[in-house]
């Protein structure tokens, strides 16, 4: 009978041991656990405010688009008036420089 209570009792000493290791185990996870969920959402917070902001600037940009469309082809074409008038002026003041060194001689 002693024997068999000295079995038992160093069976329930092995048996706590084993249970207080894997409470401190499962409380190590937990606290690895806990971290990395407030990691996690941290970083899908940030994401999510990125990702607004970036709505946010394209729909800015597309404004902006939209409003400089217009102004841009008036451009274009001021543009190429402009080239136009400047080729004709270049030629009129090729055609006076002739005509002044031809009235000089």
């Amino acid at each position: 009978m002693l024997e068999m209570k000295d079995t038992t009792e160093v069976n329930l000493k092995e048996f706590i041991a084993q249970e207080e290791k894997a409470i401190q185990d499962f409380e190590g996870m937990a606290k690895a656990t806990a971290e990395q969920v407030e990691a996690l959402t941290k970083a899908v917070g940030e994401k999510t405010e990125r990702a607004g902001n970036m709505a946010v600037e394209l729909v800015n940009m597309k404004e902006d688009l939209h409003d400089t469309t217009p102004s841009f082809a008036e451009e274009k074409a001021f543009l190429a008036n402009l080239e136009k008038n400047c080729a004709t002026k270049v030629c009129q003041a090729c055609r006076c420089c002739s005509f002044r060194q031809a009235v000089r001689r």
